[in-house]
């Protein structure tokens, strides 16, 4: 059972505190998968970098292939899922403002000889059907990606996209396939399959304010933030070096404390406690939430994580303090 304590003292922080308390209650059920955010760049391809959102399921982050863009590659390290949909669910959203088709690529490599073994995955673009995309092209990195459908031939992956929000999905299907990165272009963009294309991140609501707590192996943990905060948007506090299989609990507050507390420094001034959330065996926990309409542009909030860790001062490590701000 996970508390939730709320204290509001005007309408935008009650209208904060209900969206915070009624969408994060829902971590009594199974999570949402991470998110990662970008945005379309001015020129180029949407460019999203696979390890952007935490590894979940059986997906490993490795970089001992070299050739990778990024921080590294995500290797699906479970089993095969031929059949089964739904499996280690790695979520993107990608923000779009020119409405038209969308070439889908994704950078993928299989180092099975073969090129019809460990050469797939399954996708979706906004809750649709999961499909089959696959690449035949074994031992090297390449952006050969096929759609499969069980009701028609095969094609190159594309969707129609309007302006806006989409979300777009992969979920395991063959043990060893390995994933990069993924470009989201229209037919005619230059360079839409070119390596060179930096990540395209989303100006910023986030930011660090420090003051973490080191605990197990010295490790602080991490609190990131992730969407725009803007009315209705779906956003994502998301914890990681944590450590694994503990609890850990949540300061939400509307206003900057930084006093000093169990051996380090509390940020956020308590207005919502979540206590009690499980960590995972990776030592993260991502919670999702929607952003309330009502609240005014630059309105901020302050996140902290408490995690209980014995290797800490008073048997608790801390994150960095996280400050978001309504767009």
């Amino acid at each position: 059972m996970h508390t939730a304590t709320p204290v509001a003292r005007t309408p935008a922080r009650a209208r904060m505190t209900w969206a915070l308390v009624s969408t994060l209650a829902l971590i009594s059920a199974p999570l949402l998968s991470a998110q990662a955010e970008v945005c379309e760049p001015n020129a180029g391809p949407i460019v999203v970098e696979v390890e952007s959102t935490n590894a979940t399921g059986s997906w490993v982050q490795e970089n001992s292939i070299a050739g990778y863009t990024g921080d590294g590659y995500f290797r699906w390290a479970g089993s095969n899922h031929y059949n089964q949909p739904g499996n280690g669910v790695l979520t993107y959203i990608i923000n779009v403002t020119t409405p038209g088709i969308y070439n889908c690529r994704i950078r993928n490599m299989h180092v099975n000889p073969d090129g019809t073994l460990e050469n797939d995955c399954f996708t979706r673009m906004d809750g649709s059907p999961w499909e089959k995309s696959f690449s035949s092209i074994p031992q090297e990195w390449n952006w050969a990606t096929w759609i499969a459908p069980a009701s028609s031939s095969q094609y190159k992956s594309f969707y129609a996209l309007t302006a806006g929000q989409h979300v777009f999905q992969i979920s395991a299907r063959s043990a060893q396939f390995r994933v990069d990165r993924i470009h989201f272009f229209i037919t005619g963009t230059p360079g839409g399959q070119a390596e060179a294309w930096s990540e395209s991140n989303c100006p910023s609501q986030w930011t660090d304010v420090g003051n973490g707590l080191a605990g197990t192996g010295g490790i602080t943990p991490l609190l990131e933030g992730a969407g725009d905060l803007s009315a209705g948007s779906s956003n994502e506090a998301n914890l990681t070096g944590a450590l694994p299989g503990s609890t850990t609990h949540l300061l939400v507050g509307f206003s900057l404390l930084n006093t000093s507390f169990k051996g380090g420094v509390l940020v956020p001034s308590p207005d919502v406690l979540f206590l009690g959330l499980p960590v995972d065996g990776a030592g993260a926990l991502s919670l999702p939430f929607v952003w309330p309409a009502g609240v005014p542009a630059g309105t901020p909030i302050w996140l902290q994580h408490w995690v209980s860790d014995p290797a800490g001062p008073k048997n608790l490590a801390a994150s960095n303090g996280l400050m978001g701000e309504a767009s």
